[in-house]
């Protein structure tokens, strides 16, 4: 049982690495990454509609909360794209590193929510490994569209993982119920940008070879997963989880890329295979600390010496209660 907890999380990370291939395959010959994201969300509202054979669900959410998700969530997709295109990758990076500090400082904001110390020592430890293993040089030159976009990507993605887990709460409803409610809405917000700022990308789709539409229908099927599994980790372990787990799946990434193109033996590989180890050590240690808050082994110390303590207690009790044998000798 306590797999299929964590099931929806190796989902994720299996997912997002084969979304990642998958895409730079399919970008390297259409290179318009809002209408793949727009053609993600379609194949995927398709196959959850087919599944339930019916546009809506049974208990839909508000027309206004659909309507808000699909803003959020498409608008999060659109302005990290933009972030990556306009700035140095450097500076998107830091970015993403941003994600943890400004969704704990929501959470305090807005919902007055505290962590234990040993939580926020070991999300700083997994923003300043994969800090370490993804930063190769501090140039963060960028204009001031970069800029706006970069920080717009942080707010806004934070934004839409906590209404995730808020609305999803609220109205009870299941992972699957509560992207077949929206992901019509979010089809419409992507249709929106699309015709406004990638409006070629209609025209050059007759262009497309059959492999690449292949390897854009494995992505879909890919980002489908992605984004139930998304839903159930902010249901069932907050969207911080969500958050650690995106760092988890950039080191993946990038241990895989090692053996897919393996890099010089320099002082760089040796960086980022550091900062790997240290963002993956902080990120099994959040896990045990969120996952399994009493299972530290100090805490299995300590319940294992009061144990064998309260066993020599009984045991002395035994012995004071147990009758005296009686000596006197009738005469």
């Amino acid at each position: 049982m306590a797999f299929l907890k964590f099931l929806p999380l190796l989902l994720n990370i299996f997912s997002t690495v084969g979304i990642v291939f998958a895409n730079k395959y399919v970008m390297s010959i259409y290179p318009y990454a809002m209408a793949v994201t727009l053609v993600h969300q379609a194949v995927g509202g398709g196959l959850i509609m087919a599944k339930s054979c019916s546009f809506r669900p049974k208990t839909p959410l508000p027309f206004l909360s659909d309507v808000w998700i699909g803003l959020i969530t498409v608008g999060s997709i659109y302005f990290c794209n933009q972030s990556l295109r306009i700035n140095t990758v450097t500076l998107y990076q830091i970015g993403k590193l941003l994600n943890i500090p400004t969704l704990c400082l929501f959470q305090y904001l807005l919902n007055g929510k505290k962590h234990s110390i040993h939580i926020y020592l070991s999300l700083v430890g997994v923003t300043i490994g994969v800090g370490i293993s993804t930063i190769a040089e501090f140039n963060i030159s960028a204009s001031v569209i970069g800029l706006v976009m970069a920080a717009l990507g942080v707010v806004v993605t934070v934004i839409d993982q906590m209404e995730v887990g808020r609305l999803k709460q609220k109205y009870e409803a299941s992972a699957v119920d509560f992207l077949h409610s929206n992901i019509p809405h979010r089809i419409v917000v992507g249709a929106c940008i699309v015709a406004a700022f990638e409006i070629e990308a209609v025209t050059k789709a007759a262009d497309v070879p059959f492999a690449c539409w292949m390897a854009l229908l494995v992505s879909c099927i890919f980002a489908t997963a992605i984004n139930l599994t998304q839903v159930v980790i902010i249901s069932n372990f907050g969207p911080l989880a969500l958050a650690v787990t995106g760092h988890v799946k950039t080191m993946t990434i990038m241990t895989l890329g090692f053996f897919w193109t393996p890099p010089a033996v320099d002082y760089l590989l040796a960086k980022k295979v550091f900062g790997i180890v240290f963002a993956m050590a902080a990120a099994i240690k959040y896990g045990q600390l969120t996952a399994f808050p009493t299972s530290s082994v100090t805490d299995m110390c300590c319940s294992r010496r009061k144990s064998d303590d309260d066993e020599g207690d009984v045991e002395l009790s035994k012995i004071a209660d147990s009758p005296k044998p009686n000596h006197r000798r009738d005469s």
